[in-house]
């Protein structure tokens, strides 16, 4: 399943493995008293140039306190049992996504978009910023228009900053949508079978 794997130092090899339930590893914060359905991230947006840093806060709790309420109006996508959406790109079939602060960029394929050369092959580099359009998809078949930006990641780097909301790079069967997504955005993730004023988990809001 691509979440838990069992090695073998001799031969330096790993394949993927089950692991019982009362061994696999839990969000920390389901153990809390309270506050525990879900955490929100908040984040404030970057100029397209970058920025030195980047803060904000990890709350604690969907719609169990007055900081945690959600804004009315936001986009509810449940996920499929590994915490996945879907997203369409130009028109293309629905791809699998994940939606993860934890990465540093728009990961997606587009033959349309200039790649970089090496050492920066994983990335983007179009000679202009490039304006475009997806949409998340739910299993709950809920839909979110997302529009953000590809910019030169060789020219990104040349600032000096490490925070971008415009950096991406090619991937052929997966969309993350990385942490470029949550800048300017708060993004609600509620646990699996834990029920919220969003609905019962797992699920993802922005």
């Amino acid at each position: 399943n691509t979440l838990y794997f069992f090695c073998v130092i001799a031969t330096s090899s790993c394949m993927g493995t089950t692991v019982s339930l009362s061994d696999q590893v839990q969000n920390p914060v389901w153990l809390l008293p309270s506050d525990n359905n879900g955490v929100l991230l908040t984040l404030p947006n970057v100029p397209s140039t970058g920025a030195p840093a980047v803060s904000g806060s990890l709350i604690l709790g969907i719609g169990t306190a007055g900081n945690n309420s959600p804004a009315a109006g936001v986009s509810i996508l449940t996920t499929d049992p590994n915490g996945y959406v879907s997203t369409i790109y130009k028109n293309n079939p629905p791809i699998q996504s994940v939606i993860d602060s934890g990465s540093n960029g728009y990961f997606f394929q587009d033959p349309t978009i200039l790649p970089c050369t090496s050492p920066l092959q994983d990335f983007y580099c179009p000679p202009s910023p490039v304006n475009l359009m997806a949409t998340a998809k739910g299993a709950n078949n809920n839909q979110a228009s997302i529009s953000f930006q590809v910019a030169n990641t060789s020219s990104l780097l040349q600032t000096g900053h490490p925070v971008f909301n415009n950096l991406g790079g090619p991937s052929p069967s997966f969309f993350v949508w990385g942490l470029p997504f949550f800048l300017g955005r708060t993004v609600y993730v509620g646990f699996e079978s834990q029920p919220s004023t969003l609905g019962t988990g797992p699920l993802l809001a922005f």
